[in-house]
């Protein structure tokens, strides 16, 4: 895992590295925003369709000041 609730992050970041049967690939962000949750930590197992990452998007000012609310 390569972030954490409440880092922002631009498009193409890395957000997760996952493994299966030995091959690694790494899941880039989208498009830019705020990490507003983590569904897994490391080493964790996942399956087809579990949602890894959710993304907040960041307002024009460049703020997610709802966001920041909810991180500790």
């Amino acid at each position: 895992v390569h972030c954490a609730a409440g880092d922002t992050v631009d498009r193409g970041a890395p957000l997760v590295t996952i493994e299966s049967m030995k091959l690694q690939t790494t899941l880039a962000a989208p498009r830019e925003g705020v990490v507003a949750e983590v569904h897994l930590g490391a080493d964790a197992a996942f399956s087809r369709g579990d949602l890894l990452v959710s993304l907040q998007p960041v307002d024009a000012a460049g703020d997610a000041a709802p966001l920041r609310k909810m991180v500790p």
